[in-house]
């Protein structure tokens, strides 16, 4: 994904568009991608080694998309998401996992109490300072801050053309490498990987983007209708029930400093 120089002015937060998930929770956690297992020694490689699970929270946790991939590691998981539906649903997909009703700039955690604190496609979310102060302050010494951000290989055409469907919906946000008061700087890597996507299913995954989803009714049916004339016209697309989706996760990882 590309983004910003390192300290450029940040967006203006929607909060209208960042809360507009849980109105289609069911369809979000549906058709959303998850996280491949491969990307965690990326964002935990340097913990100090110690014995036991981390402890790990997962902000704008959503529907559990990274919680459940985290839980499944063995990491022991706090998560944390604004939105009561996408609460519900990840309690529901999710029932061993405690989950919390705050945000980015106020996590309801005590104090130097997790090793990790991570954020799956949420981070634009979230003021960039009040965040890492928040995050600073319920880590460990010696913790972690991390960002992941998932994108499609745009490379092949109709990839290419269901995001620019999508994005002509919308000013875009634009993902960016922050500095962050009481953190180092960010080591960014990342990793290929694949899905396998539903063709029937693209509408909804278009409809799943918050971008899509708040538009008004006449303008939102239009590109849903644009999404499905690409199902149907496209050579790559026409006649099939799914196709492989070459994916692309990169992470921002931000160790918290010695003063911190």
């Amino acid at each position: 994904m590309s983004g910003d120089a390192a300290g450029a002015t940040p967006p203006v937060i929607d909060q209208r568009r960042a809360l507009s998930f849980g109105a289609r929770a069911e369809l979000y956690d549906r058709v959303r991608p998850t996280y491949p297992p491969e990307v965690l020694p990326l964002l935990f490689a340097d913990l100090p080694a110690e014995p036991g699970r981390y402890r790990v929270a997962d902000i704008g946790a959503g529907t559990g998309k990274l919680t459940a991939v985290l839980a499944a590691a063995g990491f022991d998981v706090e998560a944390v998401e604004p939105d009561p539906a996408m609460r519900a649903m990840l309690t529901a997909r999710l029932p061993g996992i405690r989950v919390y009703a705050g945000r980015g700039e106020e996590l309801l955690l005590p104090d130097r109490t997790v090793d990790a604190v991570v954020y799956g496609q949420a981070w634009h979310w979230v003021d960039d300072l009040a965040g890492a102060q928040e995050a600073a302050r319920v880590l460990r010494p010696g913790g972690v801050l991390a960002m992941l951000w998932n994108s499609e290989d745009d490379t092949e055409g109709w990839v290419s053309e269901l995001g620019r469907l999508v994005r002509a919906s919308r000013s875009q946000d634009l993902p960016r490498v922050p500095a962050l008061p009481r953190f180092g700087a960010a080591q960014v890597s990342g990793l290929s990987w694949s899905r396998e996507q539903d063709v029937a299913a693209l509408p909804d995954y278009a409809l799943s983007h918050s971008a899509v989803a708040t538009l008004p009714a006449q303008q939102r049916e239009a590109v849903l209708g644009a999404v499905r004339r690409l199902t149907s016209d496209h050579p790559d697309l026409r006649g099939r029930d799914r196709v492989t989706v070459a994916m692309h996760v990169e992470c921002w990882v931000y160790r918290l400093a010695v003063d911190g």
